[in-house]
């Protein structure tokens, strides 16, 4: 096991899968080309540290690039726990996490420190729909306005270290070389590159995974297994807040 430890791994998928069909994403025809990198949050790092908070993290940070705002992630992983139906179990999910955005919103911080309003519903989200294909997840970054998706899937027991395939370019190992799962995991897809035909990770580890301001990169053949390995795939429609 990695120094890193399982208990950075805190995505517990919902024990259904009804929101995958009533809330389908839905997509046109599959893009030509995408090659796209999305511009990753700098007024907080996100770092979940020692905690199975991912979910919130990743998510916070998502919200983050909507709103230009920072938010207090621990505020919302704390309020997923209330409705996701999984009391005493560390970790959560998408699904809760999305439901908190839809009916309170987000809490703001301001250099470091909450704001003393409390949450804001502007700051939620309208809706949110659930990709199941690699091409649905390339379609949202080959929109107008592309945004980062958020993905909960099992977590390989190599990926805690990355390969440096290329200087500064970092990869996840193929499904037959990453072992077994570790957990489970929630992290963004924040680029996605045809030319590499992977979709590109940025994790809630701080400095300490790779170095933060870089993405590792993710086959699409790779999202495949994982789409039929209990992953889900989060596609967020943010309020009308920028």
């Amino acid at each position: 096991m990695s120094e890193y430890g399982a208990h950075l791994l805190g995505r517990v998928a919902p024990d259904d899968s009804w929101h995958l069909q009533l809330h389908a994403f839905s997509a046109g025809p599959p893009p030509d080309h995408v090659e796209v990198q999305i511009k990753r949050p700098t007024l907080d790092q996100y770092d979940q540290g020692n905690t199975p908070h991912c979910v919130a993290y990743a998510t916070s940070k998502v919200m983050n690039h909507f709103n230009q705002f920072a938010f207090d992630a621990e505020w919302l992983y704390a309020r997923a726990k209330e409705v996701d139906g999984m009391p005493g179990v560390d970790g959560t999910n998408a699904r809760a996490a999305c439901d908190v955005l839809r009916s309170k919103g987000h809490w703001r911080r301001i250099k470091g420190k909450n704001t003393k309003t409390g949450p804001d519903k502007k700051h939620g989200i309208e809706s949110n729909t659930w990709a199941q294909t690699v091409d649905e997840i390339r379609s949202v970054f080959a929109a107008p306005k592309p945004q980062p998706v958020l993905i909960g899937i099992d977590w390989l027991s190599a990926w805690f270290q990355p390969v440096e395939k290329h200087p500064g370019e970092y990869w996840l190992q193929d499904v037959d070389r990453a072992g077994s799962s570790a957990g489970g995991h929630e992290i963004g897809i924040w680029g996605c590159s045809d030319e590499r035909q992977a979709f590109g990770l940025s994790n809630t580890w701080g400095n300490g995974w790779v170095r933060g301001d870089r993405l590792v990169w993710l086959p699409y053949k790779t999202m495949d297994w994982l789409f039929g390995h209990n992953a889900d795939a989060c596609v967020v429609k943010d309020l009308a807040s920028r």
